[in-house]
């Protein structure tokens, strides 16, 4: 059985830069309040029986451009020290940069945003034990 490789980066990184709150989705009924870092998941690849390549949309939002850049700069850099590292059932094994920190304000609220986006490919060794 795999882990949720979205909660477990999201947990990873939370400690890391609190206290910036680290969703997966923006609630509705409010615009982001910065400073607010998404982590979503927008694809990926299986490499069977116990890879995974994760594709991820990192969205940093705060009150300055540079802010919000500071911040996107800070999850990259807490993301490349994953490798080796263990998320819960899972090992971290490569991070690739697919597209580099850009600023992308909020259309909805023109807050001041950057984005990126990341490959994390995982291992789950639990899943050999658990089909043997």
């Amino acid at each position: 059985m795999w882990a949720d490789p979205l909660a477990a980066v999201i947990a990873y990184l939370t400690p890391i830069l609190d206290p910036v709150r680290v969703l997966s989705r923006i609630p509705q009924d409010s615009a982001p309040r910065p400073p607010l870092l998404q982590v979503r998941r927008v694809g990926g690849t299986a490499e069977p029986p116990v890879r995974e390549i994760l594709r991820l949309d990192v969205f940093a939002w705060h009150t300055s451009d540079p802010q919000a850049m500071e911040l996107a700069l800070a999850a990259r850099d807490a993301l490349w020290q994953l490798p080796g590292q263990q998320l819960g059932g899972l090992r971290a094994y490569w991070v690739a940069e697919f597209m580099g920190p850009r600023q992308a304000d909020d259309p909805a609220s023109l807050t001041p945003r950057v984005w990126a986006t990341y490959e994390l490919t995982i291992r789950a060794d639990q899943a050999i034990h658990a089909s043997a």
